[in-house]
């Protein structure tokens, strides 16, 4: 059986891993999958980390990236060096292209390339890719913007394709479910996000956070929660992190109102015709609210704007059938790709290939 390397931009202890990883086994059932080993803790990918990334690639069949953020450099949050994603990720697929496996970029977007070697990363990046298909528009305007190689195909998140396995949504829904992710950081995060939710509990709305990483109460998207829950005396009520995606839907299918900081949070509310607000921290957190016609408002603006944002998402449309389809099918195609580029060509499928859209347009990119 052929070996995949997966690689990517996910939390070790989130739903979102394991949906990427149940959505990759679903596209490849003839390969087994496999991760490398954690990523340092903080600087430069040290040579005991470098040896053990080299074995993992030549391990491996191919070197395949799905979804994340890839192209960005991290928060100080995270406790890394900034330009450390995209390093380890220029090293997986370098080593990939050096031994000569196929790399592919799946459902991947871009975000802040504040600097000359975080532009120069990304740029070498994509040039190590035999296929890089990204999550969003706005990931492909932002790359041709710091000078790499265009056009890009853009289609959707690979988790798009498990939608299928939703539950099925209710017609009794109550309350607001906020899906934490702690990658916005910032001091005052938890102050602007509690000043928001104020008025909801004062109109006797029920709110639930939602953390959708691991860890203690005092770290990650747990700790912020907890910092929330602190500043609202404690009438809000913070669940444990979804377990899996499926988890996630399910909880989300009971509200009125799905507050997402996550996108794999807005799959789960589109999938099961929840409304939704994204707060975005992210460029694909605004090009899925754009593509999914559901409103979205900078993490940074002020709590006054999102807590009305939020008072009129309570009898907000959900996204609609088509949407959803619509993503679904781009995803779908991505993996259709990635299946013929791994099959060297010969896919059985391939005259079912319908194509995804180039941006910026190959005739107006100059």
């Amino acid at each position: 059986m052929p070996t995949v390397l997966l690689a990517g931009a996910h939390g070790h202890q989130s739903p979102d891993r394991e949906a990427i990883q149940a959505a990759l086994s679903g596209a490849l059932p003839d390969w087994r999958i496999v991760t490398p080993s954690s990523a340092p803790a903080s600087g430069a990918v040290p040579g005991r980390a470098r040896r053990n990334l080299g074995r993992a690639v030549l391990n491996a069949d191919a070197v395949v990236f799905v979804g994340g953020t890839v192209f960005t450099t991290l928060h100080p949050s995270t406790a890394r060096s900034p330009h450390d994603l995209l390093t380890r990720a220029l090293l997986l697929a370098g080593g990939g292209r050096a031994a000569g496996k196929p790399v592919a970029m799946l459902g991947v977007g871009a975000d802040r390339l504040p600097d000359a070697r975080a532009r120069w990363l990304a740029r070498a990046l994509v040039r190590r890719a035999d296929l890089l298909v990204l999550c969003d528009e706005e990931s492909a305007h932002l790359l041709a913007t710091v000078g790499a190689p265009i056009p890009f195909r853009v289609g959707a998140d690979p988790v798009w394709t498990l939608v299928d396995h939703a539950p099925v949504t209710g017609r009794n829904r109550d309350g607001v479910v906020v899906a934490l992710d702690h990658l916005p950081g910032g001091a005052n995060l938890a102050d602007r996000l509690a000043s928001a939710l104020g008025p909801l509990l004062a109109s006797g709305v029920r709110v639930q956070l939602q953390p959708w990483q691991g860890g203690d109460t005092t770290t990650g998207s747990s700790g912020l929660a907890s910092a929330v829950a602190t500043r609202l005396d404690g009438r809000v009520e913070v669940a444990a992190p979804p377990a899996n995606m499926l988890d996630a839907w399910t909880r989300i299918a009971g509200a009125r109102l799905a507050v997402c900081l996550s996108s794999h949070a807005m799959i789960a509310a589109a999938a099961v015709g929840t409304p939704l607000l994204a707060i975005a921290h992210q460029l694909k957190l605004i090009g899925l609210a754009r593509r999914l016609q559901q409103p979205a408002v900078p993490f940074t603006a002020d709590p006054g704007l999102i807590t009305g944002m939020l008072l009129s998402g309570l009898d907000a449309q959900p996204v609609s059938p088509h949407a959803v389809q619509a993503e679904i099918a781009r995803a779908a195609e991505g993996f259709r790709l990635l299946r013929l580029l791994l099959t060297h060509g010969t896919l059985s499928e391939l005259d079912s290939l319908d194509g995804l859209s180039l941006v910026p347009a190959p005739w107006t990119a100059r």
